[in-house]
């Protein structure tokens, strides 16, 4: 075998052990969220005029899904589905050559962005949350455009920085929490994460 074909052969079992460790973590997962739900069925249970309430791990309030251990991943991971889902049903529209490439973008940020933004000023940026949300972003970008995921992932060179437009957002609802004065219970809040430290949220 040449050298050059030795390079191949080491790339490609190198990415199959990649494949499959990354299947084995997902199962690990699947496993961990599985026995935290059944954990969560034998808590005691509340009543709320006189009625039991359900025990459950992860459930869905104001359209955002909420989980027991206080993880934001559940539901950014179902608005990435469905808003790849709402991208695909979009593709006639994307792919038109009727439209300018500038009215598209329009429409997927109003379309698309909107529905995976939702509730977006409750969510803690932290660098796992913005590299999913970029690589999402920008994969659906690359195809609305034509250039590489790799174009649309740089801050200097995408078609839209959903990152960005998420703190600009963050910041008129910060702005606007501010203005409510210190006798409301948000503003409160607010104050008491921000003396806790906890400024990313």
């Amino acid at each position: 075998m040449s050298q050059h074909g030795v390079k191949i052969h080491a790339a490609k079992t190198h990415k199959a052990a990649k494949d499959q460790d990354f299947k084995y973590r997902l199962a690990d997962r699947a496993v961990q969220v599985q026995k935290l739900a059944v954990q969560q069925e034998h808590r005691p249970t509340i009543k709320c005029e006189s009625k039991a309430l359900e025990n459950v791990f992860k459930f869905k309030y104001l359209g955002t899904l909420f989980a027991a251990d206080g993880c934001q991943m559940y539901d950014i991971d179902v608005r990435i589905a469905a808003t790849k889902k709402r991208c695909g049903a979009l593709r006639n529209m994307f792919d038109s050559k009727n439209l300018d490439l500038s009215l598209k973008i329009r429409l997927y940020v109003a379309a698309v962005c909107s529905l995976l933004t939702y509730g977006a000023e409750t969510w803690t940026l932290t660098d796992k949350v913005q590299r999913k949300l970029n690589g999402a972003n920008s994969i659906m970008l690359a195809h609305i455009t034509g250039r590489s995921y790799r174009e649309e992932a740089r801050a200097e060179s995408s078609s839209f920085n959903l990152v960005l437009s998420i703190r600009q957002r963050r910041m008129r609802w910060l702005v606007h929490i501010l203005r409510a004065g210190p006798g409301r219970l948000i503003y409160q809040a607010v104050a008491v994460q921000r003396d806790m430290g906890k400024t990313g949220n």
